[in-house]
C-alpha cells in the first residue's frame, strides 16, 4: 500500500500511529486560494480481516478533504475487469451453478485478494 500512496506522490509517515497494521501519509496541496495545505491519511487494517479497512482524511479545507478522500478511495478499489459471466437469453431459465473451488485465474479478481496485496 505504501507504494501505491508513493505514486501519487503522498508521502508515509512512519511512527506517528503506535499500531504497526494502520499506514499514516501526509502531502501539501497547492493552490491559488488556499496556498500551501497540509492533507493527513490514515489507513486503519485489521490482519485478520484483510478484506476491510478505513480511511480517515484531513485537511484545513473541506473541499480538499472530501476530493482527497475520493481520489485514494479511487485508486483502493479499481479493479481489473476480468471475464464477465454470460446470462442466459430470457425463457431459457437459469443455468445451473456447480460450486467449484478457486483457481488462480480467479483469485485475480477478488477484491479481497487484491486487496490483501496491498497490504
Amino acid at each position: 500500500m505504501a507504494n501505491l500512496f508513493n505514486s501519487f506522490h503522498v508521502t508515509i509517515c512512519p511512527g506517528l500511529d503506535p499500531n504497526p497494521n494502520n499506514l499514516v501519509a501526509s502531502t501539501t496541496f497547492y493552490s491559488e486560494s488556499t496556498g500551501a495545505m497540509l492533507c493527513l491519511a490514515r489507513i486503519e487494517t485489521d490482519p485478520a480481516d484483510r478484506t476491510q479497512l478505513r480511511m480517515t482524511v484531513g485537511s484545513g479545507d473541506p473541499s480538499l478533504t472530501f476530493e482527497l478522500k475520493e481520489f485514494i478511495k479511487e485508486q483502493l478499489i479499481t479493479i481489473p475487469m476480468g471475464s464477465r459471466a454470460i446470462v442466459p437469453a430470457a425463457g431459457q431459465g437459469p443455468a445451473p451453478s456447480v460450486a467449484q473451488p478457486p483457481s488462480p485465474a480467479n483469485l485475480a479478481d477478488d477484491p479481497g485478494a487484491l486487496l490483501a496485496g496491498l497490504l
